[in-house]
């Protein structure tokens, strides 16, 4: 089978497993904005490995086009089989890509896949090129609060590597927001760089306290 097929294939098993009733509630969970086959997490990792075992797994080399043939489908547990797949592509990403990522943020258009995109794909591609973490950057400037966010928590998962500099900068910046999604965001930013450097965050938090918002003090400071 090529990619399509296989995609086609691993779709027709999972519908398989509807259940309806789980698949009301997942959509009521996101707003309803969303279509749902009614998996739980456990189930889909257990059926995608029962799919593999009959018919092979995707080549690391070849899961960005597979997630590709995933978004094509209208059922969300596609889309996270699709980028759970794509962490074996990490070490293949190149500038062109980033293009391709923008592009999954922009319709994603809610938190569960845009922070997957955005602290696992956005950080390694950045990781491994300087002109894609510029322009990661430079989305802070974006019309697109999802675009925003993703500037914000693109460094989630980098630690000691995390550029201090930009990310103080950045939920500074921002701060001024009202939206939800940016504030969380900021918070939470925050907080995982203070597992490795609270000093920093606690010194940056109580310099910028009259400028950050409750919910970002509250998420940043959780372990401080």
């Amino acid at each position: 089978m090529n990619l399509k097929e296989y995609t086609a294939s691993l779709y027709l098993f999972l519908k398989q497993h509807t259940n309806e009733d789980i698949a009301i509630k997942q959509a009521q969970y996101m707003r309803n904005k969303f279509e749902f086959i009614g998996l739980m997490r456990d189930d889909i990792k257990r059926l995608r490995t029962d799919f593999e075992s009959k018919n092979g797994k995707i080549k690391k080399e070849d899961s960005l086009h597979f997630c590709i043939e995933c978004t094509k489908y209208a059922e969300r547990e596609m889309l996270y089989v699709g980028f759970n797949a794509l962490e074996g592509y990490k070490k293949f990403y190149k500038y062109e890509d980033l293009k391709i990522l923008k592009k999954w943020v922009e319709q994603s258009d809610w938190w569960d896949i845009v922070d997957i995109i955005a602290s696992h794909h956005l950080g390694a591609i950045a990781m491994v090129c300087e002109e894609a973490k510029a322009e990661i950057q430079n989305w802070m400037l974006s019309p697109n609060f999802w675009l925003r966010r993703c500037a914000i928590l693109y460094q989630l998962k980098y630690k000691q590597k995390t550029d201090a500099e930009f990310l103080f900068f950045v939920c500074k910046e921002l701060a001024f927001e009202k939206e939800f999604f940016i504030r969380k965001a900021i918070g939470w930013a925050l907080r995982e760089y203070s597992k490795s450097n609270p000093n920093a965050v606690r010194a940056f938090i109580q310099e910028n306290n009259s400028l950050l918002s409750p919910l970002s003090i509250k998420e940043g400071s959780k372990y401080l």
